[in-house]
């Protein structure tokens, strides 16, 4: 028999990565083709990197898709949440190097988005703007969260950040009754209370899960925050885990106070918006902030 046989005969009997072409494998393609023309099972091979006997990376990464219908959103936010599937031939390092890898992505999406990068964000009444600009804060949570936009007199972004809420600033177990029952009627005391917990608790700032009945986002913090970074402008943006993009009661309550409120002080409620992964609800595209 000759060489050439044995050579394709080797060749057939191969099977996973060892039976591609090394000109057609992932790392090589991404390599001379760039990783935009990669597929999502050839990306996530090049992740993690070696198989097992059974199963080359390739394969691997395919039973990865499947067990998410081939959603890699399905796949973002069981790693958000830290949890993890149970791939056999798949260990935490290969998982956790995926997750990262989707992470950065994530981040990097919010750096396109940034104003100081260049992207137009002067009007601040584009939903589809700020919806864009929270995407990667928000997509994929389990649990609602709410979020701040501060506007400078050009409509830019200067600061941004979740809010708590200040029956999670000042607490809920008994230890803190007597402090939260005096600081409701002594705004130094709320003041020094929240400065102090933002100092011990740098951590808890997100609206813990179950909705606005149990944990209202304070009208008073929010004002707080805008004033403290001289806004003339807000936006609040909190998400429904649920996907509705119906404003529930609580919601439209709390937008007509925070209305009001800014009114007063002098600052403009730009929108809220309500944020799902497949789209949102702009209060200020319903026609539902007055007095702009």
């Amino acid at each position: 028999m000759s060489k050439a046989t044995d050579k394709k005969k080797s060749q057939e009997g191969k099977s996973g990565i060892h039976g591609i072409p090394l000109e057609d494998r992932p790392r090589e393609r991404g390599l001379r083709d760039g990783v935009r023309e990669l597929s999502d099972a050839e990306l996530l091979a090049i992740l993690i990197r070696g198989g097992t006997s059974k199963q080359s990376a390739i394969e691997l990464a395919k039973s990865l898709l499947a067990e998410y219908l081939g959603h890699l959103d399905l796949l973002y936010k069981d790693f958000i949440d830290n949890i993890y599937p149970s791939i056999h031939g798949m260990g935490d390092v290969k998982l956790v190097t995926i997750a990262a890898a989707m992470e950065l992505g994530m981040r990097a999406t919010r750096g396109l988005c940034d104003p100081k990068y260049g992207t137009d964000m002067s009007q601040a009444s584009n939903s589809l703007k700020i919806y864009d600009y929270m995407a990667d804060r928000l997509t994929g949570l389990s649990e609602e969260q709410m979020w701040l936009l501060c506007f400078n007199s050009q409509n830019m972004v200067v600061h941004s950040n979740r809010i708590l809420s200040r029956s999670e600033l000042l607490g809920d177990d008994e230890v803190r009754i007597e402090r939260k029952q005096r600081a409701e009627t002594d705004s130094r005391a709320v003041a020094e209370e929240e400065t102090r917990l933002r100092l011990t608790t740098p951590i808890r700032r997100v609206i813990s899960a179950g909705g606005y009945q149990e944990t209202s986002a304070d009208v008073r913090v929010i004002l707080r925050e805008a004033l403290r970074h001289r806004s003339l402008g807000i936006a609040v943006v909190h998400n429904h885990p649920g996907g509705s993009l119906t404003p529930s009661t609580d919601d439209d309550s709390f937008t007509w106070r925070l209305y009001e409120a800014c009114r007063v002080v002098g600052v403009t409620l730009l929108d809220h918006l309500i944020y799902t992964d497949r789209g949102y609800y702009s209060y200020f595209d319903h026609n539902r902030l007055t007095g702009r």
